[in-house]
C-alpha cells in the first residue's frame, strides 16, 4: 500500500518520502518532516475549461482558398480567383502555422519560431491547391 501524498506545511509543495529515514523532504525548501507532520493536501484547484479545436478546422482553413479559387474560376471572376489564391492562402498558412505551432509542448518562443517555419510551407501548399483548383474548373480565358 503506498503512502497518501503529503504537502509541505512551508510551502506548500508536494513532499516524496525517503526510504532510508523513513521521513520526507521537501523538493522546494528543503525542509525534512517527519512521519506525522505533514499537512494535509490542498484542495485541488477547479479545472479549466479548454476548447480544442480539431484537425478538420485546420483542412477546412487550407482548402478554403482552393474553394474559392475554384467558385471564381467558373463565375469567370479573375479577381476573386487571384485574392483568394493569394490573401486566401496567406491567411490559412498563417492560422495553419500558428495552429499547429500552438499544439506543440514547447515554450512561446519556440512555438512562434515553428509557426513562422511553417507558414511558408502552409502558403505554398495553399496556393498549389488554388492553382489546382482554376484547373479543375477549366481555367480562366483571358481576353475572349
Amino acid at each position: 500500500m503506498e503512502p497518501p501524498e503529503t504537502f509541505c506545511p512551508a510551502c506548500q509543495e508536494k513532499v516524496a518520502p525517503i526510504a532510508a529515514t523513513n521521513g520526507q523532504t521537501c523538493p522546494k525548501c528543503g525542509r525534512t518532516l517527519g512521519v506525522g507532520q505533514t499537512a494535509p493536501s490542498p484542495a485541488a484547484p477547479a479545472p479549466v475549461a479548454q476548447v480544442r479545436t480539431t484537425w478538420w478546422v485546420l483542412l477546412a482553413a487550407l482548402l478554403a482558398p482552393a474553394v474559392m479559387a475554384f467558385l471564381g474560376a467558373l463565375a469567370r471572376s479573375e479577381s476573386l480567383s487571384a485574392a483568394s489564391t493569394f490573401f486566401g492562402s496567406g491567411a490559412a498558412a498563417l492560422f495553419g502555422a500558428f495552429w499547429l505551432g500552438s499544439r506543440l509542448n514547447l515554450q512561446v518562443s519556440l512555438r512562434i519560431v515553428v509557426a513562422l517555419l511553417l507558414a511558408p510551407v502552409f502558403f505554398v501548399a495553399c496556393v498549389a491547391l488554388c492553382f489546382a483548383g482554376c484547373a479543375l474548373s477549366g481555367g480562366i480565358n483571358v481576353g475572349g
